[in-house]
């Protein structure tokens, strides 16, 4: 695996050039640019998650705690969740945890530097969390400013009159 080192002699060049390079940073001359791109290719560099998550202060995880016991449901969720937080160079951890102390077991280790924020996902239990980096999912019994409610009943009655406004169904 290579480093940001190898980059530099490669392309004949500082390290610092090199990250200012990689970090889309003006004031760096052509002639320079192009050298670490193709040091960077050559090489197959890719720069070091971790030491990247220390300069930004910040891990590019998202933590998710699924705390639901239809795993149908738990899947469409993901599903969705994976495919926008790779669309913002978002990584997704996952933990499972189907009791309250389970839960806040779970989001005492992912907000413990692991992840950014947390998304928690269909608790049926009451949960107090008052950290603005923490949103709950369709938790019925959270009532915090960062809990986001579906109403499955306004939309199984929704779905169950389209179908029979349709004609031709068994719901008539």
């Amino acid at each position: 695996m290579s480093t940001i080192n190898d980059v530099s002699r490669l392309a004949g060049v500082s390290k610092a050039t090199v990250s200012r390079v990689l970090s889309g940073s003006r004031g760096v001359k052509e002639a320079s640019r192009l050298a670490v791109l193709r040091a960077v290719d050559e090489l197959n560099y890719r720069p070091n998650v971790i030491a990247q998550s220390l300069l930004s202060q910040s891990t590019g995880c998202i933590g998710v705690i699924c705390a639901m016991d239809n795993i149908n449901q738990t899947t469409g969720y993901l599903y969705a969740l994976e495919k926008q937080f790779s669309q913002h160079q978002k990584h997704l951890l996952l933990r499972f945890a189907n009791t309250r102390t389970g839960v806040m077991s779970a989001l005492d280790e992912l907000s413990n530097g692991l992840c950014d924020d947390v998304l928690i996902i269909g608790a049926r239990f009451p949960l107090e969390v008052e950290s603005e980096n923490v949103v709950l999912i369709d938790c019925p019994e959270a009532e915090t400013v960062n809990s986001i409610q579906f109403d499955h009943v306004f939309a199984a009655e929704t779905a169950c009159n389209y179908l029979a406004s349709q004609g031709g169904g068994r719901l008539r």
